[in-house]
């Protein structure tokens, strides 16, 4: 052997001791897949049978009493709802047991938010992102709703959590509370249930429920027939849940860290289209680049028709305090 292959050789030797082949390592390497990337989150970890559900509905539908019913006890306070009313807009509540885990949301609200009401409400949202995006998954989602009408925050709750948040990819079933004071569920049911479909509200499966048990302001009368109604509505609350639950749980993930930005913008914008706000639209473009921490282009914010008419109403309060004569 020559010189050139002993100096070769030696320098093959040397690179090959400092960056050995992937068959001669014999390394512990930590996951390569980020616990946000992986197709089935359960996997390696503790508690993998335990499913994880989003409870949505307004305040005093029933979201705690349901979850109530699905886990067996009684381990979710359930609020008195004619005193509970939680000025919070879109934050959360986590709720363990054995089986389930349960994000009960406060979804959107009717109200009229002020510039600090707003920004809090972004951030909120912003939590729920980074918990869809961090988090252990969803495996389903339970629309609560008492039988009565369809309200608007029920359909903007709707759009925001199963179309703008999780893109349809998520299991949901409509739960509607309240049997026990209705006269004819079924055929509540049978008249109303076009007004869903009319509003676009699309459900894997329902189930309308007496949620509360008999208990000692029943009369006597009708204790039996509580008692009856509410475990055949636990029943079939049971038997939606386990058909409908998805087998992996789903992760909100994206390509990079640009489309983690734009997709979170995105929805705030949203958030802001469709709540009603009484601040200047201008500082909506400052809190979006707080909370987002990115700077966004002149055009980002859309003007919707809310922001048209506040416009509008900021012109005619103006020309009122000039003493314009055309404003009567």
């Amino acid at each position: 052997m020559d010189i050139y292959h002993v100096i070769l050789v030696s320098i093959l030797s040397l690179y090959v001791s400092i960056y050995p082949p992937f068959f001669l390592r014999n390394e512990k390497t930590s996951d390569p897949v980020p616990r946000s990337k992986r197709s089935n989150p359960d996997i390696g970890r503790s508690g993998a049978h335990t499913k994880n559900i989003v409870l949505l509905g307004e305040n005093g539908v029933g979201k705690s009493a349901v979850a109530n019913m699905i886990i067996g006890e009684n381990i979710i306070p359930v609020p008195n709802p004619e005193i509970f009313q939680s000025s919070e807009i879109l934050s959360y509540s986590k709720h363990e047991s054995e089986l389930y885990t349960f994000y009960e949301m406060l979804g959107m609200s009717g109200k009229r938010f002020n510039e600090d009401e707003m920004k809090e409400a972004m951030r909120n949202l912003k939590e729920i992102v980074t918990l869809l995006e961090n988090g252990d998954g969803i495996h389903l989602i339970i629309c609560v709703m008492s039988l009565e009408r369809i309200t608007d925050n029920f359909v903007k709750n709707y759009q925001l959590f199963v179309e703008q948040l999780m893109g349809k990819s998520v299991p949901v079933i409509l739960v509607l509370t309240g049997a026990d004071k209705s006269h004819d569920a079924a055929l509540w049911w049978e008249q109303n249930q076009n007004a869903f479909t009319q509003q676009n509200l699309q459900f894997n499966d329902h189930a309308i429920i007496c949620a509360v048990p008999a208990d000692d302001d029943i009369h006597p009368l009708f204790v039996d027939r509580m008692t009856e109604m509410y475990t055949a509505s636990k029943i079939k609350l049971l038997q939606i849940v386990e058909k409908n639950l998805r087998l992996e749980a789903w992760i909100l993930t994206h390509k990079t860290e640009s489309d983690a930005n734009t997709f979170l913008c995105d929805r705030i914008n949203w958030l802001y289209s469709n709540l009603e706000y009484d601040g200047s639209p201008y500082k909506i473009k400052q809190f979006i680049r707080e909370i987002c921490g990115v700077d966004l282009g002149r055009n980002f914010i859309q003007i919707g028709a809310s922001t048209a008419k506040q416009i509008f109403y900021l012109f005619y309060e103006f020309m009122r305090l000039i003493g314009g004569n055309f404003v009567q």
